[in-house]
């Protein structure tokens, strides 16, 4: 009842070969080429043999409960207790069939949450732009920023974790957190004692003993390897970070997340011929 179904209808008037799960799988169906295929999952142990299969992604489609409910009365009625039942072994996993839906509906490359008109539902489907290829294969722009995110991970710092990576043509100079000096207690252990005290975002940064994500990439990779790089990083530079990202000589700039105190950094770095980009969601 989420629209399941009534989605691969639509795709299948709009260009998309409608395969079997199984098809996809052993490879039966052969390579789409130009021509994308699509098939439905029936519950998370298909999502599961599905999942490998190169250059796919998810779609994740969703409907309120009470949507739900509504059209199937509509279609006939039955049981709450049933509808219930049936729901939440789907999405939770009762009977052990494979990863439970909710899991790999959090993974989703893609969500549509059908709880409209058709025409509704159809616009927003035409709104994914489900050809474009990056939802199976990220550009390399994607690619790296996914990497500073990844990097971000490694952060100890108690504020905020972000994390940057260096590249020149496609390849990676280095990578960076931000935390501590070496030498130092890690920030979430006791070591900064800015970060582990109220200090709002932004304030008595002069206090604050931990390295930013870009410093450590930067001080990682040099400034000879910095030439003409673009550095990547899951939270907008700030103004003393830029300084540096204008002296070692990086050209470009593509971050996840804003920063409330952006606004000198991203002007200094315009000027400077630094081209600023934002990236979409990871």
């Amino acid at each position: 009842m989420s629209g399941r179904r009534t989605a691969m209808s639509w795709l299948g008037e709009n260009g998309f070969r409608c395969v079997d799960g199984d098809d996809v799988r052993t490879g039966v169906c052969g390579l789409a080429g130009e021509v994308p295929m699509v098939t439905i999952a029936q519950d998370g142990k298909d999502v599961d043999r599905l999942s490998n299969v190169s250059m796919s992604f998810i779609l994740a489609i969703d409907a309120p409960h009470g949507v739900r409910w509504r059209r199937q009365m509509e279609r006939g009625g039955g049981r709450l207790e049933d509808f219930v039942k049936e729901s939440d072994s789907l999405m939770y996993d009762c009977e052990n069939k494979g990863t439970p839906l909710r899991t790999w509906m959090r993974k989703a490359t893609l969500r549509a949450l059908n709880q409209g008109s058709l025409e509704e539902f159809y616009s927003q489907l035409e709104g994914l732009d489900l050809r474009n290829p990056v939802h199976a294969r990220p550009s390399w722009d994607m690619y790296f920023l996914q990497l500073a995110v990844l990097a971000s991970k490694r952060t100890n710092c108690m504020k905020r974790a972000v994390g940057a990576v260096i590249v020149k043509n496609n390849r990676v100079v280095s990578t960076g957190y931000n935390g501590t000096p070496s030498g130092l207690k890690n920030c979430s252990e006791g070591g900064c004692k800015r970060c582990n005290s109220f200090a709002r975002m932004g304030l008595s940064l002069d206090a604050c003993l931990c390295l930013h994500a870009e410093e450590n990439a930067i001080i990682e990779a040099g400034s000879s390897r910095c030439e003409d790089a673009t550095l990547y990083s899951s939270l907008f530079p700030c103004l003393a970070c830029t300084k540096l990202i204008m002296q070692v000589g990086i050209t470009r700039l593509i971050y996840n997340s804003s920063y409330a105190t952006d606004e000198r950094a991203e002007a200094m770095m315009i000027s400077s011929g630094i081209q600023v980009l934002q990236g979409g969601p990871l």
